[in-house]
Parts: C-alpha cells; sequence; structure tokens
C-alpha cells in the first residue's frame, strides 16, 4: 500500500481553514479576556475597559494577519492548521506546543492508498459548505428580525436605537419626566460611542464565526458590558443620587420585550439583573483603580495584537522534560509528539503515516514523499517491512541518519521487522514509480539494536521512557565514534546493479 503527499487547496477549503485558524487564536484570546473581565470586576473597575478590551478580541477574530513580536501572549503559532493539510498524506498541525500537535495529529485521518481523494480532503470540504451554510443563515436571521423590528417599532414598549447611517432613538409612549431624561442620557450615550456600528460588526464577525462557542459568549459579555458602560456614564452625569430612581426605570422598561430581544441588532434595555446590581453598587473609583486597570488592559491589548514571534520556537512552551529531551529540541526531533504516535501493527497505514510524517529528516538533499508497506524484497521479512522513498535534490547523499530513524521507527511500530529505504536521481512529479528507485538500502531489527547497544540503550530503555532514549541516539551517536550498522541489503542500479548482502 502506498501513500503521496501531493496536490493543491481549494479557494473555499482555503477561506474555511483561515477562519478557523483565527478562530483557534481569537478562542485562546477570549478566554483570557473573561478572566480578564472577572478581575476587573473584582476591583470594580469602570465597565468601559472591559467594554473597550472586547476590542482586541474582534481584532483577532476579523484579521488573519497580525505583526509577530515578543511582546505576544499568545503561545502558540497564529497558524497551526496548514492549509495543504488535507492534502498531505500524514496530516498534522503545527501550534507550536507537542503535546497538543500530537494529541490532535494523531486523531486526524491519514491518506488512504489508491484513493483518489484524501479522507481529510472530504471532511474540510464539507466542513467549509457547513460553514458557510451557518453564515447565511446568521445573516438571514438577522435582516429578517431587524426588518421585523422596524416594522413592529411602534408596538414596541422599551427604548431601542435603530439605524446605520442616521441613528434614532425609539421612545415608547408613557415614558416622561425623570424616566424620561434617563431613558434619553442612556440612548444619546450609545450613539455618541457609535455603539450603533459596533454590535453590528460584533454580530458580523458572530457571523463568521459561529461554530466556536466562545466567539457567542464574547458577543454577549460584549453587549453586556456596553449597556453597563452606558449605564455608569448616566450615573457619573447625572450623581450617585439617582440611582434607586435609575434602577426603577430599568425595571419598569424590562417588561414585554419579546420583540427586542429577537433582533441581534437593536438596542434594548437587556441583561436588567446584572445591570441593576451594578447600578445599585456603582461609586466612583480611586484614580489608583482605574490607573492600574488602564494599564492592565493595555497590557493584554498589546499582547494579543500581535502573534509570537516564528524564531521563538515550541522549545518554549512544552512541559519540563529530561535534558536529553530538551536537548532533541534542537535536534529537530519532536520526542513528545512521536512517542504519541506508537502503535503495535506495522499494517495500520494511517498510525505508520503519522510516524513516517513525524520522523527527522534523513539528510537536507533528500525529499521523502512516498512510503509503502509489506514489500517482499527477498528478506523474508514482508509483511513486515516498511519502505521510505527519497528524491535526490542535490548531487551528495548523506544517509548517517538512517540508523537513528530506523531505531525510531522500531521502537514505535511494535512487529516492524525490515526498514528500506529507496532512492532516485529526477523528481518524482507526485507518481510513485517504484522502477525508478535505483538505489536501495535497508536494515532489521537485530542490526538497530546492535547500533543502539553501542550506545548503552536497549528496546526496553525506548518502552520504559521513550523521549530519553530517543533524544540519546541523537546525541550521543554525535559524540561518539559507533560504526553504523552493516545493511541487510544494499542495491545500487546506477553501479552496476551490484548488490552487497550483509548479516542478518
Amino acid at each position: 500500500m502506498t501513500v503521496s503527499t501531493g496536490g493543491s487547496g481549494i479557494a473555499m477549503t482555503d477561506v474555511f481553514l483561515t477562519v478557523l485558524n483565527m478562530s483557534v487564536t481569537a478562542a485562546f484570546v477570549i478566554a483570557v479576556l473573561c478572566l480578564a473581565r472577572l478581575a476587573l470586576r473584582k476591583i470594580r473597575a469602570p465597565k468601559w475597559i472591559s467594554y473597550a478590551l472586547w476590542g482586541v478580541a474582534g481584532f483577532n477574530l476579523a484579521c488573519p494577519f497580525k505583526l509577530e513580536s515578543a511582546l505576544s501572549l499568545i503561545p502558540f503559532n497564529s497558524t497551526p492548521i496548514p492549509h495543504d493539510i488535507a492534502m498531505q498524506a500524514i496530516p498534522r498541525i503545527d501550534s507550536g506546543i507537542n503535546i497538543i500537535d500530537g494529541a490532535v495529529s494523531g486523531s486526524l485521518p491519514a491518506a488512504m492508498p489508491m484513493a483518489s481523494v484524501n479522507p481529510l480532503q472530504i471532511w474540510t470540504a464539507v466542513g467549509a459548505y457547513v460553514w458557510l451554510a451557518g453564515v447565511a443563515a446568521m445573516i438571514l436571521y438577522a435582516v429578517i428580525s431587524y426588518v421585523r423590528l422596524l416594522r413592529r417599532k411602534d408596538s414596541v414598549t422599551t427604548p431601542f436605537v435603530y439605524g446605520f447611517i442616521r441613528p434614532k432613538i425609539h421612545i415608547p409612549g408613557g415614558i416622561s419626566g425623570e424616566e424620561l431624561r434617563y431613558v434619553t442620557l442612556h440612548e444619546q450615550t450609545h450613539i455618541k460611542r457609535r455603539d450603533y456600528l459596533v454590535k453590528p460588526v460584533a454580530f458580523a464577525l458572530l457571523c463568521v464565526h459561529w461554530f466556536n462557542p466562545l466567539a457567542w459568549a464574547a458577543f454577549a459579555l460584549l453587549c453586556a458590558d456596553m449597556e453597563m458602560s452606558c449605564d455608569e456614564r448616566v450615573l457619573r452625569e447625572l450623581g450617585m443620587g439617582v440611582k434607586a430612581d435609575y434602577s426603577q426605570t430599568l425595571l419598569s422598561l424590562s417588561m414585554n420585550r419579546r420583540i427586542l430581544r429577537a433582533s441581534p441588532l437593536a438596542f434594548g434595555e437587556g441583561g436588567i439583573k446584572g445591570r441593576i446590581k451594578n447600578v445599585l453598587e456603582f461609586k466612583k473609583r480611586s484614580r489608583i483603580i482605574t490607573v492600574a486597570a488602564v494599564a492592565f488592559a493595555t497590557v493584554l491589548t498589546v499582547g494579543f495584537a500581535v502573534n509570537t514571534a516564528s524564531h521563538a520556537g515550541n522549545a518554549v512552551y512544552n512541559s519540563p522534560e529530561s535534558a536529553f529531551a530538551s536537548l532533541s529540541k534542537y535536534l529537530l526531533i519532536d520526542t513528545n509528539a512521536l512517542s504519541a504516535l506508537k502503535t503495535p501493527y506495522v499494517g495500520d497505514n494511517s498510525a505508520v503515516g503519522k510516524i513516517v510524517d513525524a520522523l527527522p529528516s534523513l539528510d537536507g538533499e533528500l525529499t521523502q514523499r512516498f512510503f509503502s508497506i509489506g514489500d517482499d524484497y527477498g528478506t523474508g521479512r514482508a509483511p513486515y517491512t516498511l519502505t521510505l522513498y527519497y528524491e535526490q535534490n542535490g548531487t551528495e547523499r548523506n544517509i548517517t541518519a538512517l540508523p537513528k530513524n530506523a531505531a525510531l521507527l522500531f521502537a514505535l511500530i511494535d512487529n516492524l521487522e525490515e526498514v528500506s529505504c529507496a532512492f532516485r536521481n529526477t523528481p518524482s512529479g507526485g507518481e510513485l514509480d517504484k522502477a525508478a528507485y535505483t538505489s536501495r538500502i535497508a536494515v532489521n531489527k537485530e542490526q538497530i539494536g546492535d547500533f543502539i547497544g553501542n550506545l548503552g540503550l536497549t528496546w526496553e530503555d525506548f518502552r520504559n521512557d521513550f523521549e530519553t532514549a530517543a533524544a540519546a541516539v541523537f546525541t550521543q551517536s554525535a559524540q561518539i565514534e559507533t560504526p553504523p550498522p552493516q545493511p541487510m541489503f544494499a542495491l545500487d542500479a546506477d553501479n552496476g546493479d551490484k548488490m552487497t548482502q550483509g548479516k542478518e
């Protein structure tokens, strides 16, 4: 069975994957902002600070491109889902956090041999259509509900702002005196701050990210903070003596709001219980609290408005590990992710494919595009064999890393008995032609057992602590002179088809 890694993306799935990447980053930002909001409420910071903070969440939901900086508070890559993931033979995410990459990548389906499309291509295409249908449904609902509200506004018994170019305030009949004063000042505050534009923009972002539950939470909390910050503005202007009367006005206007609740674009007196509590507890804050809260919000805004610098790598964000495993990161081996990919069967095409994809590069001049399972080269070890196919990019070939990679494969695939590497000097063009691979070298588990034995390791060491043992293969073998294992056979058709037979 054979797997290819070629292919290209489709426009709509590219957009869908871009939205997914933005949503992943924004979900983290929103989660932190929710905690920050609790902290600000604890110190009774002005609500306008919490309201303003949601702008950085909107920025992450809306902007696919951001600057990179060491000041970033986002602890992972901004595009964890590569745009060609559906075309990869062994799909893999790259968040920069090994434990997450290993867990998520291990659950993704690998390419199916001889299939016209990869399973993940189907998943992403279906996901893109479902996402687009959800966006259309959300927009349709918003338009219909808003039009319905405008047609029936005379029957709405609570004040609200409507209109996007020249906003107006709807004042129901029966409101007069101090109530009218409170209502008018509150709604005018919305207009002065351009809240009648902020809320539609926020809802538009929610339409795009409708599948993200944290986006819904952000929209709800944004609306709550918007209203409470307006209430506080009214109280600061009219004085603390109107708190009781203002609360009573909120309560009396909260009845019969069913039509208004149905429209996500209108401004009503929503969240009455929380607003009344906030009004009754409202008092003038000390300058120190306000300055501290603004400084805190500024740090979050700057930190979440930029992405993690790409040179930071993933070494910073992994959990503590042994010295060998830590050093292995600089040798381009992800022991954490590899350890999570163990499989008992070489015949498990999906599992083996993920392991092959996670292996360190054999050589910078070689590109591995295919693998096959169970090929018989006359050694009697089929079907417990694995062949990796390489294309040569340069004029030199360095395969000194072969025994190291083979050690990882034997440690990760329980019933694997033979690893073979096949080479060709010309590009494959995305098609596997086994006859074009004119050079081949193979080793078996016993030979690699001798190799790791020279490093003071056994297969039991890999079973007990894979990360430390795997890292030791790449560190100790670079520091001591360890003869490579004699290959079981080596074939070079470019050299007279000469085959050298080694010991088994």
